[in-house]
């Protein structure tokens, strides 16, 4: 299985709108958008993204179909730590795909961009997104409690991070 990323374009969009607007899938995505996604939301987001220059989202596709996304962005001040954050289209599920996406997009951030560390937060009702971090490397840093709120419900967020190099000050 060959996975590769690549950034975005905008004949990616029905691809992209088809893996997210999953019912399996959507109740681990952003709470701050209403789903289904329509085509043209899609195209916009994309466009989007190919201009934020404090974010690198990249698609994931596997032995050449599209397969979901994985970004770095929410860089912090000095931009030498980002958030990262993935989705896989459900079909993809459970196959190692996206902690070698997580593996593939730590390795540009620490080589390409020169960050210092990579974090992500992962909710109490997606255990599979932790396991994706543990096996890419990330240490499992702290839990927010009732820190995130979707659909009528609070979810504890845990912290992982997967540092370049530490050292002391």
């Amino acid at each position: 299985m060959k996975i590769e990323l690549r950034k975005l374009k905008i004949f990616d969009a029905k691809d992209l709108m088809d893996s997210v607007n999953n019912k399996e899938v959507i109740p681990y995505l952003d709470s701050n958008r209403r789903y289904p996604i329509n085509l043209d939301y899609t195209k916009k987001s994309i466009k989007k993204s190919l201009t934020d220059k404090n974010s690198y989202k990249r698609a994931i596709f596997v032995d050449g179909k599209f397969a979901g996304t994985i970004s770095l962005y929410n860089p912090n001040k000095n931009k030498k730590i980002f958030e990262i954050g993935y989705s896989v289209a459900r079909d993809y599920w459970n196959k190692g795909i996206a902690t070698k996406a997580v593996k593939e997009i730590c390795k540009f951030g620490f080589k390409k961009l020169k960050l210092k560390r990579i974090w992500a937060g992962t909710l109490s009702n997606n255990p599979s997104s932790s396991r994706v971090l543990v096996k890419a490397g990330f240490k499992q840093e702290g839990l927010l409690r009732c820190s995130f709120y979707n659909n009528g419900k609070y979810y504890n967020e845990t912290i992982y991070a997967k540092l370049k190099k530490w050292q002391p000050n």
